[in-house]
């Protein structure tokens, strides 16, 4: 799957697409653009971020009308779904660009706002918006971050620290419960309003 980056920037946009299709299991985007950035410092980064957040957004929009269409499907009677677009219209742009922005799952927040089929171009334009903030910065930082220590060290170097950043990110990743940090978060959300 990572042959995909010898075909530059559109395998960057392939490779990211791809890996976000696998629901709750893709890597963060951070970690992509940045590993990207590290391994081709010379690809523009703002480019590697926008094309890694865009993949991402269409990737999620898949995910996000599957849950559109599954609703009815579940059959979720009307007035609770009434209930839950009301919440989610008042807090619904936040969430998508905090969960976007954020190194936390994005389904948490895609499949309940897909269920109560809240605005498709709203979800796409925050979720891409979001996507573009920490994909941009990881690519940035990953290319920066390479130029560096190429100049200093070698392109050996570059391998194993790529590898190295990989495994410690994955590793706090995992270590963090999401699910109580975004229950913590919301719950200052919801005193919030």
């Amino acid at each position: 799957m990572f042959d995909l980056l010898s075909l530059g920037y559109l395998g960057v946009f392939l490779l990211s697409f791809l890996l976000n299709m696998l629901p709750f299991m893709s890597p963060s985007n951070l970690v992509l653009a940045g590993a990207v950035g590290v391994a081709l410092p010379w690809m523009n980064p703002v480019v590697v971020g926008f094309l890694v957040a865009l993949a991402s957004a269409l990737a999620k929009m898949i995910h996000y009308y599957v849950m559109f269409f599954a609703g009815r499907a579940l059959k979720v009677s009307e007035e609770r779904l009434e209930k839950y677009r009301k919440r989610a219209g008042k807090i619904g742009p936040v969430l998508i660009f905090l969960a976007a922005a954020s190194p936390i799952p994005d389904e948490p927040v895609v499949i309940p706002l897909g269920l109560v089929r809240y605005s498709p171009l709203k979800f796409f334009v925050f979720f891409l918006a979001g996507k573009m903030l920490i994909t941009t910065f990881g690519a940035l930082a990953g290319s920066s971050i390479s130029l560096s220590l190429e100049g200093a060290l070698g392109s050996p170097f570059l391998v194993v620290s790529s590898v190295v950043l990989t495994v410690i990110t994955t590793y706090l990743m995992v270590r963090v419960d999401l699910v109580d940090l975004v229950g913590k978060i919301m719950s200052r959300f919801r005193r919030g309003t």
